[in-house]
């Protein structure tokens, strides 16, 4: 069996417990399910599983590689990873309120102020929903959309150019993560495939999955700080 086809068959089954078990976890509970202990605290288990299921998949990644990032010796140092991540974060929160603001105006606006109201009063009730939000969703997510399915598509376009390795897995992981996890609109599609971009690049340059993770936790706080002091309705 070529190295191709044992990635291709590991990242579709890491993908497929993804898609049709973690994510679905929550429905399939409350319609098989009949443990009260288990409804009643189905937020938290279902966050558990996540956090499990991303280690697990997190360690076998490194453990046995999935696509030719990973496996590249020439990596950048930790340091600079780190900093390339934050950084990443840092400046992605800037150019998604820009994006927002150009969409606005060529007359796609999208109303924030309802999805700020939510993450502000579920992080304010519930300090698990923001380590949930904030560390969890963003090292799950890059695990699997950035080392599992960008990983596996960038590796499809070998010997292709650079910029068509990085744009299209890019586009085709960021559009799958808005068709599963958000709202349809435009924007939100564009801003999961800028964001699918961005951390992209940033793994393809550090050659670390690490790197791709820190700066999505620094994009979620930034969120989550937005939250808190934007007060405009539409951005």
């Amino acid at each position: 069996m070529s190295v191709k086809t044992k990635n291709f068959i590991v990242s579709l089954l890491i993908s497929l417990v993804y898609f049709l078990g973690i994510l679905r976890f929550s429905t399939l509970a409350n319609k098989y399910l009949k443990s009260e202990f288990v409804l009643k605290n189905l937020t938290n288990i279902n966050m558990v599983l996540l956090l499990i299921f991303g280690i697990l998949v997190y360690l076998f990644c490194k453990k046995f590689p999935t696509n030719s990032i990973s496996k590249d010796s020439k990596k950048e140092s930790l340091l600079k990873s780190i900093l390339i991540g934050v950084c990443s974060g840092i400046v992605l929160l800037v150019v998604i309120q820009i994006v927002f603001k150009i969409l606005g105006f060529l007359g796609y606006p999208y109303d924030m102020t309802g999805e700020f109201i939510r993450i502000k009063n579920v992080v304010s009730n519930n300090k698990i929903a923001l380590i949930n939000m904030v560390f969890i969703i963003p090292f799950v997510t890059e695990i699997v959309y950035r080392n599992v399915v960008f990983g596996y598509l960038y590796d499809l376009y070998e010997g292709g150019y650079k910029f068509v390795r990085l744009f299209t897995p890019a586009c085709l992981s960021g559009i799958l993560f808005a068709l599963i996890n958000v709202k349809h609109a435009l924007p939100v599609v564009v801003e999961a495939v800028i964001i699918s971009l961005t951390f992209g690049y940033v793994y393809l340059k550090t050659k670390r999955i690490e790197s791709a993770i820190i700066g999505h936790i620094v994009f979620s706080i930034g969120i989550v700080i937005l939250s808190f002091i934007v007060k405009t309705s539409v951005l």
